[in-house]
């Protein structure tokens, strides 16, 4: 489990990365004057919801690694948001299952 937040937050600093290049480089937008300005507004509404994806995922690594109870709910954020991508469906119902099952009573 651990393995999937290190590679989302991989992928979310790919994202900040990639559209920060965008956001710098503005010849890389579209010529139409109204069609870059919407492209230059998604591209920081992306790299905002990217960062925010980046900094939960890397808590809810170091809170989930060292064992911290926070970590699950940090953790239970990050999946949330990734849920909001629609990409993350599929990996988010697992790790949010895992996070939160019973845990067998040890004798």
């Amino acid at each position: 489990m651990l393995a999937a937040f290190a590679v989302g937050a991989c992928i979310a600093g790919l994202a900040v990365l990639v559209y920060s290049v965008l956001l710098a480089q503005p010849q890389l937008l579209s010529t139409n004057q109204q069609e870059a300005q919407l492209e230059t507004l998604l591209a920081w509404v992306l790299v905002v919801y990217a960062a925010a994806l980046l900094v939960l995922q890397v808590l809810a690594l170091a809170g989930l690694a060292g064992g911290r109870e926070w970590g699950r709910l940090v953790a239970t954020l990050a999946c949330l948001l990734w849920c909001l991508t629609g990409l993350g469906l599929l990996v988010s119902f697992p790790i949010l299952y895992n996070l939160w099952r019973p845990q067998p009573i040890k004798r």
